[in-house]
């Protein structure tokens, strides 16, 4: 009210009594008259409201790596949070020798490569009650969308019941990454497994760990 009484030279009770008003309380869109003039009426305009603007997220791009003078495919699996086992895999190498200048191709969050020698069967995850897509994805070593592309789902939303196929390439895995004072002994016995199985599924000639190395665990 003070605010319509200053824009028109007036004050608020001679509003007040013009408009019949008690109070000096306003409504959006009310109509207020102005006093000497008959005509002029003053509405009370709702503020505007500016949506913030969602910034979309960018497609995520495909990494590669171009190796560097005594770097390792060991330094490389490292510095991307993965193994050299799935480096091997995913750029088809058959050994672990590298070439100044060679590019590697980074797999995507969740790639893990099957395990040397062994088939793997195809698996069917039956969705259960506070499942996403992305939990299953993690628990198979895989991730949402190859889940979603494998499936062929046109969004993420999932059933209790439905079932969801699990790639071959995908088994029951976790990923460790070493810490200080850790030994290849004391992962396996935090996960239930022997030093050989972690030493052939990420394909190490000793049992000497690097602080910061990511070893695949099976699980399952």
């Amino acid at each position: 009210m003070s605010v319509i009484a200053a824009k028109y030279n007036t004050t608020t009770n001679t509003l007040k009594a013009h408009n019949n008003l008690r109070s000096t309380e306003l409504a959006i869109g009310q109509n207020i008259k102005i006093p000497g003039s008959p005509v002029v009426e003053s509405k009370v305009i709702k503020p505007k409201v500016t949506k913030p603007k969602v910034a979309k997220a960018a497609p995520i791009k495909a990494r590669s790596h171009k190796v560097k003078s005594g770097e390792s495919l060991s330094v490389i699996a490292s510095r991307y949070n993965t193994n050299t086992v799935n480096l091997k895999a995913y750029n088809k190498l058959s050994s672990n020798s590298l070439a100044v200048g060679q590019v590697i191709k980074i797999p995507e969050q969740g790639y893990v490569a099957a395990k040397p020698g062994v088939k793997l069967k195809a698996r069917v995850h039956k969705v259960k009650t506070g499942e996403s897509l992305s939990v299953i994805a993690q628990r198979y070593g895989t991730t949402s969308n190859i889940l979603k592309k494998y499936n062929k789902l046109s969004s993420t939303s999932l059933a209790v019941g439905q079932q969801i196929k699990i790639p071959m390439q995908a088994t029951k895995v976790t990923q460790h990454r070493v810490r200080s004072g850790e030994s290849l002994s004391v992962i396996a016995s935090r996960y239930g497994t022997t030093m050989r199985v972690i030493k052939e599924y990420n394909q190490l000639r000793s049992s000497s760990l690097a602080i910061g190395q990511v070893l695949t665990i099976p699980v399952s």
